[in-house]
């Protein structure tokens, strides 16, 4: 466990300031939500994503993607990947640069550059990603890695965002 040293004090609304060195690393903005459990003495935040409860959907699309194009389906929830139907990254927090273009808000078509997906893991493939935009909050993306992407699978990319973003929505 990351330690940085920083104590702060509990005001008298219940708040702690967590500081800023923590929400750059941790990527954490106004308006994120957290889970607060205890674990004894311990007060545990943990960044909440409202896909973690669509984990399901989530895997249906990605093979729905999967048997389509025969490619690589990522689905990303805030900034860790949380289904992958082919590499071994699953549960892998996303590098910077997915991270900027999940929240540049439109499915872009991306042919044979080099991306790193995460902190290790670099693509020379095509690639589409089409960030999960839920009443104006970037909430993940979905992925598709693969040989000679197509408009065509871009639009079926959107197609299946919209639906488990409709899902989100409700």
């Amino acid at each position: 466990m990351n330690q940085i040293g920083s104590i702060r004090r509990l005001d008298e609304l219940g708040r702690i300031v967590i500081p800023k060195e923590i929400r750059n690393e941790l990527r954490l903005k106004a308006g994120d939500n957290f889970s607060i459990t205890i674990n004894g003495n311990d007060i545990i935040l943990r960044k909440h994503s409202p896909l973690e409860s669509f984990k399901d959907l989530a895997h249906a699309i990605a093979q729905t993607l999967y048997n389509k194009t025969k490619n690589d389906i990522l689905i990303i929830s805030g900034e860790t990947i949380i289904e992958n139907t082919s590499k071994d990254i699953k549960e892998t927090v996303i590098s910077d640069e997915i991270y900027n273009l999940m929240n540049s808000r439109q499915t872009t078509l991306f042919h044979s550059k080099k991306i790193y997906l995460t902190e290790n893991y670099l693509t020379t493939k095509d690639l589409i990603i089409s960030p999960i935009n839920v009443s104006g909050d970037i909430l993940g993306a979905l992925i598709i890695i693969g040989e000679n992407l197509t408009d065509e699978i871009k639009n079926i990319t959107e197609i299946l965002n919209s639906v488990l973003t409709k899902e989100l929505e409700n």
